[in-house]
């Protein structure tokens, strides 16, 4: 990994770590040119981190059709079952499978933010569309092993095995903020063009 990687990873600076990931892969592309592994698992972790599963399944299909004995066994293809996981939208999966490996120091720090991303994304996804849930399912989603202290953290109500979440509010989306200002624009557009 270069000294700017190294930079943004220590920094947490995802966007900017994948931008140096894409130029060293793209660099590596010329014939003769050989892809560092490291920067390819950083890679797929933060397209992963990022939500960008597509990008991420791609770059899975380079990376074993340039070495096709690393399918099994190596970390990038730990950190792909995770992606895997995420685009079949299986929490507990995903959760199994970051807790499975020992990161090694250039995706570990992407892979804390991930696993904390994740509980985040899986409290609200939740809180949003349950009015109970079993605490083991509850537990499973989250990545933690006791319901409860997650309960107490998020302030949700604990009744024996039966998790009550409370609703998350949600933000006014930007596209419908500005409803009559964009319909009065689109009108205008529309008479223009009819004339």
């Amino acid at each position: 990994m270069s000294d700017d990687m190294e930079l943004c990873l220590k920094a947490g600076d995802w966007k900017g770590l994948a931008k140096h990931c894409e130029m060293a892969e793209l660099q590596s592309s010329v014939p003769g040119g050989k892809l560092n592994k490291e920067v390819c698992a950083a890679l797929l972790a933060v397209y992963i981190l990022e939500r960008d599963l597509l990008n991420a399944k791609f770059l899975w299909k380079r990376y074993t059709q340039r070495y096709p004995g690393d399918r099994q066994a190596s970390e990038i293809a730990g950190i792909w079952e995770v992606g895997k996981a995420l685009w079949n939208k299986d929490f507990a999966l995903a959760h199994v499978n970051l807790a499975m490996m020992k990161w090694r120091p250039h995706v570990q720090p992407i892979m804390k933010a991930l696993t904390s991303s994740l509980r985040v994304e899986a409290a609200t996804m939740v809180a949003n569309c349950f009015s109970q849930i079993a605490s083991r399912k509850l537990s499973a989603m989250l990545g933690v092993p006791n319901a409860v202290e997650a309960c107490a953290e998020l302030g949700w109500a604990l009744d024996g095995e039966i998790v009550r979440p409370v609703k998350v509010a949600r933000p006014p989306t930007t596209m419908w903020s500005h409803a009559p200002e964009r319909l009065a624009s689109l009108t205008e557009l529309l008479s223009t063009l009819e004339n």
